[in-house]
């Protein structure tokens, strides 16, 4: 099955994605900018402005190593993930406490996880859930998606199951009972 969201953000996209510019042509001056050669000015950031926090290279290199540890490994042993991390270079404590905020990460993973079941259509929700499961076999982490796209848009899944009803019009290859 294709993945629906490029269809869906399709269907709120207008049909020609112009380039709409942004500011005074690049040959007028700014109105913002301010009397004078501004050629001088500084380049980065302005004086006492703090720098934005990024993860280090690193350590995205060791979520993606984890990521595909777990997947590849559904139940490890402590042994298992003691061993991984001396593969890696690091003390198994390290190791665990980058497993815990990894799996803090996935736990916090929807927007709207907090809110309460009721508060979504039921049927909407139970067909999310049955969407999303083709995604991960964690019933919960198909309910936060499902909640995060439902808020969005409250039909999402009926949305869905229309269009996928649309594409399933064009002619399909007959099954061996049908070609006797």
């Amino acid at each position: 099955m294709t993945d629906p969201r490029p269809i869906i953000r399709s269907l709120f996209e207008s049909a020609e994605d112009e380039e709409i510019p942004v500011g005074p042509p690049p040959d007028e001056p700014s109105p913002l900018a301010p009397a004078g050669d501004v050629t001088d000015a500084p380049e980065g950031k302005p004086e006492g402005e703090p720098e934005p926090e990024e993860a280090p290279a690193e350590e995205d290199d060791l979520q993606t190593k984890l990521v595909a540890f777990f997947r590849d490994n559904e139940s490890p042993t402590d042994e298992a993930v003691h061993a991984f991390a001396e593969q890696n270079g690091m003390e198994a404590d390290a190791m665990e406490e980058e497993i815990y905020k990894l799996l803090h990460s996935f736990a916090t993973l929807g927007r709207n996880a907090e809110k309460a079941d009721d508060e979504f259509d039921a049927e909407e929700l139970r067909m999310g859930i049955e969407v999303e499961k083709e995604h991960t076999d964690n019933e919960h982490i198909a309910k936060m998606i499902a909640k995060d796209h439902l808020v969005e848009l409250p039909n999402y899944y009926t949305r869905l199951k229309e269009m996928e009803g649309d594409e399933s019009e064009t002619p399909e290859e007959p099954s061996d009972n049908e070609k006797e």
